[in-house]
Parts: structure tokens; sequence; C-alpha cells
């Protein structure tokens, strides 16, 4: 009987202990910070495209060529400027996802990333097929290979036989942005949903070829 009048009494004592224990560890839910996210997706004619924001609320559309602008965010819509008006465009965001789109259809897809600790593409090969915009086939047969340790991809027809070897950005660690050595072309490659969709940005003749590409 003593021990049951025992138990009884240490029993409030413990709980007392256990909801202190909970009060100094609360679960806090984690801040979205649209500054760790970019968005990426493709333009009507399959060119891709990611948009990078910063925390000075200055936005960068890096496609077939770069526009730069600002943006808001404000009650999970963001809004973009680009060019003083040129691109004008609004995602809706929820749950870290992107509900609706709200701007020119030259906007095809759309997806929030949240930027990776580290390079995506560093030490990977993808290989894949370039086409013109009317769907033909321009490259067969072409491959990206990311050195593992620079900002430097292989480019090429067969893998290990690089025709060119390019510097590139990095962009929120899933694109790469070459302006080709040698001339005024441009190329953008960008992980989405785990291919590599790429564009090259022709000057002249001005002409834009696209590519999916599938990591070896």
């Amino acid at each position: 009987m003593k021990t049951l009048i025992n138990i009884m009494k240490i029993l409030p004592l413990l709980l007392l202990l256990v909801l202190a224990g909970c009060k100094k560890n609360p679960s806090k839910p984690e801040v979205f910070d649209i500054t760790r996210y970019v968005i990426a997706g493709k333009v009507s004619f399959g060119y891709p495209y990611v948009i990078t924001i910063a925390p000075s609320n200055q936005a960068r559309l890096t496609s077939y060529g770069i526009s730069d602008g600002t943006y808001t965010y404000v009650d999970g819509v963001l809004n973009f400027d680009f060019n003083d008006g040129e691109v004008v465009c609004s995602f809706t965001i929820e749950n870290g996802n992107i509900q609706a789109y709200n701007g020119p259809a030259l906007i095809n897809s759309y997806n929030l990333i949240k930027i990776p600790a580290t390079n995506q593409l560093a030490g990977k090969t993808y290989t894949g097929a370039y086409y013109r915009q009317d769907n033909s086939v321009l490259h067969q047969n072409f491959f990206y290979s990311f050195s593992g340790s620079q900002n430097k991809v292989d480019v090429g027809y067969t893998v290990g036989t690089p025709v060119r070897t390019e510097n590139y950005t990095a962009i929120g660690n899933i694109a790469a942005l070459v302006d080709v050595a040698n001339s005024d072309d441009q190329e953008l490659m960008v992980l989405i949903n785990g291919k590599l969709e790429a564009g090259y940005g022709q000057s002249s003749p001005r002409a834009e070829y696209i590519g999916s590409f599938v990591q070896e």
C-alpha cells in the first residue's frame, strides 16, 4: 500500500518533467524562404529556362537570352517584371509547390526547385539528341559530360571523344550556362525532374535548338 502511495506521489512530478522537456524542444515549422528556390521549365518551343530569385528583390530569367528584373512575394503570390514590362508573370505557391501561373503563353511548364547544397551536374554524363524547332533531328547522338571538380563540360557526339570543352556558370546548382568559346552562341542546360533539358542559341544566323538528355 505504501508503495502505491509513493508511486502516486511521484507520478505528477514525472508528468511535469515530461511537459517541461517538450517545452524546451518545440517543433518549429520551417520558414519558407523564396530565395532558396529557383523556377525552371520550358518555353513554348521547348527551350529551357531558369528564374533565380535574390534577397534584394532582384530576379533573372535565363533562357535563349538573359532578362533581369524585379519581383515581389506576398501571401503566396510571386510576381515578376522582367525588362521593364517586357515579361510580366506571376506564380501562386502553396505548400512548396506552384499551384497556378498567370502570364504569357510563352512559358509552357514550371517547377519550383529548392536549391541543392551542391552542384547536381558535377561528375555526371548525359546523352540524347538535338532537334530543330520543326522537330527534325539536328544531332541524333549528343552528350554533355560535366567535370566533377571544375565548372567545365565536355561536349560532343560520342561519349569520351569531346568535340569541345567549355567553361560554364552554375545556376542554382541545377543548371549550367555556357558562353560558347570563339562565338556569340549560348548554351543552357537545366536539370528538371531527372532529365537534362538543353538549348543551344545560335547567334548568326539566329536559331535555337533543343534536346532532352538522360544520365548515363
